[in-house]
């Protein structure tokens, strides 16, 4: 009997969590599933441990690979599951009890291609969960919706990572979809495509995933490679290609645009912006460089002793606007009350300029009238939020 759920693990040196992570598979409610474990050439015990759990465990598999990084572990671990279903954690991670049991009766439920859950973070260092990481309601009101009918909001609900969503083995299969074999980065690309092309994607408003924090991860610790162009070159390119490939790039385009310009700035040296144009396809490179004539609109929003709670949910709901391009030109009209500095680095769509005088109302939006590059303006006052879809 085929197994319904297939459970792909890459693991490499991570022989401090690993057992926690198979005793959270092995103890599923969910029994009729398959254990992939995925050895990227750890030179640590992780290897050892496998091996000992294998013999109490006949529904374990062990696959080796010389070091190659998660992605194409992920892609080994692929071409040997048998299940209906497939479900991606990493060695360092754990689930909870009845996540397989649950996720597979939803996608049996609603017919689903992929199924979507939450997650707790979990730090490494107190053993405690720390945040709890929800779906957003804001951007998918029914369940199960497809993407196709709201392609501006591809990245709104959730990360991009697998191993919060259950997906149908032949969404792979039929569409000939793999991992990235880049260090890190690698599951962006394979993820949002399989996200672009599901008919139906099911949420469970509940966290059953624990992620590992605060501590030196081998497999994912990526803090000092996050801009690394070689790497943001391939993947924007592989996603790029699987969207036309599988005939939804115009479906998806704007968001695409979006994400672009978000990877690579415009101000680059000269010697990246070189590298960029030689290794990208023309039509990413004029979204880069701004040839691809998307209107851009400017949102100015004056503050003065505005309460942080209340910014904070302004400047959220401009963020979270299904229309993409967009600047945000806040003005703080010498606040003395806040201090709203740490704002600009929410975002590298914020313009945050501090006056040394109390200009007023009208005189800031006038401000920031003269230093908007949009074709068109909209004020927003830093009290209020709007609703995700105006500028749209």
């Amino acid at each position: 009997m085929y197994p319904l759920v297939s459970v792909v693990i890459p693991v490499y040196n991570v022989e401090k969590y690993l057992s926690q992570c198979l005793d959270s598979i092995i103890g599923q409610t969910l029994k009729n599933i398959e254990i992939i474990c995925v050895d990227d050439g750890s030179t640590d015990k992780s290897l050892e441990i496998l091996k000992q759990y294998k013999e109490k465990d006949s529904r374990i598999t062990i696959v080796r690979q010389k070091n190659l990084h998660a992605g194409i572990a992920r892609n080994n671990g692929l071409k040997k599951a048998q299940g209906k279903y497939i479900s991606f954690l990493d060695g360092d991670d754990f689930f909870d009890s009845t996540m397989l049991e649950e996720m597979y009766k939803k996608a049996e439920e609603d017919q689903s291609d992929i199924v979507v859950c939450e997650y707790f973070r979990y730090d490494n260092k107190s053993n405690k969960t720390t945040e709890h990481i929800k779906i957003n309601k804001n951007f998918v009101k029914i369940s199960p919706f497809s993407f196709k009918n709201i392609p501006n909001r591809l990245s709104g609900i959730c990360h991009p990572n697998p191993w919060t969503k259950l997906f149908r083995k032949d969404l792979f299969t039929k569409n000939n979809l793999l991992f990235d074999g880049t260090p890190y980065f690698n599951d962006f690309t394979c993820v949002m495509t399989a996200l672009s092309i599901a008919d139906k994607i099911s949420i469970i408003n509940k966290p059953f995933i624990y992620y590992r924090t605060n501590q030196n991860n081998n497999l994912t610790n990526i803090s000092q490679k996050e801009h690394n162009l070689d790497v943001n070159i391939q993947v924007i390119t592989s996603l790029y290609n699987n969207l036309k490939r599988l005939n939804v790039y115009d479906t998806y385009k704007n968001w695409f645009k979006e994400k672009v310009k978000i990877t690579f700035d415009n101000n680059q040296s000269e010697q990246d912006k070189d590298k960029i144009k030689s290794n990208l396809p023309s039509e990413i490179f004029d979204i880069i460089v701004g040839k691809d004539n998307t209107p851009l609109v400017s949102i100015i929003t004056p503050i003065y002793n505005t309460k942080i709670e209340y910014i904070e949910k302004c400047i959220n709901s401009i963020l979270q606007q299904t229309y993409k391009n967009i600047e945000i030109i806040l003005i703080d009209d010498n606040s003395t009350m806040y201090n709203y500095d740490y704002i600009a680095s929410i975002s590298p769509k914020i313009k945050f300029i501090k006056n040394n005088v109390n200009l007023g109302c009208s005189k800031n939006a006038k401000k920031g009238f003269n230093i908007a590059k949009g074709q068109y303006i909209i004020k927003v006052d830093s009290d209020d939020f709007i609703d995700c879809t105006l500028i749209e």
